[in-house]
């Protein structure tokens, strides 16, 4: 059944409305493919909908997944035992192996126990390095000793397949 080009209009509203797409591609049994766009939107989500006309002729409307960012962190250390006197250096990848921007990344690091922190060692690739003197409940620009727990934080979206590193260095007590 080939449908005029005005009903395949009012099926791609119909499913434009349910999935709340920003276009969609109607595909009819026995009917060529109509693509139709639709100018008022809220959202673009992910899915797939059918809209039965009658037992000949289904409709089926789908929308590619959306980009989802997905965050990958990797800590390491340079030593695997220490001694009292010993500088320890941790090294954090982070890597954004998703699809899609993310933002308000932030990374949260607690200096390790029976350890210091190691006064201006913390270095981060373009993010905002804060510091707390209490546990993590406040961070400040400034460092303030004790230095119980680090905070990163990027100023800017993080894009699919782009990353960093983040280090600093403690000394064993």
């Amino acid at each position: 059944m080939v449908f005029p080009k005005k009903i395949a209009v009012m099926l791609a509203i119909i499913a434009c409305a349910v999935l709340n797409a920003a276009s969609a591609t109607i595909v009819c049994n026995n009917s060529p493919t109509v693509e139709a766009e639709i100018i008022h939107t809220v959202f673009v989500i992910s899915g797939s909908v059918t809209i039965s006309l009658g037992p000949t002729a289904p409709v089926t409307v789908e929308t590619p997944p959306l980009p989802q960012p997905f965050l990958v962190l990797t800590k390491m250390v340079d030593k695997t035992y220490a001694v009292s006197g010993a500088y320890l250096n941790y090294t954090l990848l982070y890597l954004n192996s998703g699809n899609g921007d993310a933002t308000e990344v932030k990374v949260f690091e607690s200096i390790p126990p029976d350890t210091h922190y190691i006064s201006g060692s913390a270095i981060a690739d373009g993010m905002n390095i804060q510091f707390s003197p209490d546990g993590g409940l406040n961070y400040y620009n400034q460092e303030t000793t004790p230095i119980t727990d680090l905070k990163f934080e990027l100023g800017s979206s993080l894009p699919a397949g782009q990353g960093g590193s983040i280090i600093f260095k403690v000394e064993v007590k």
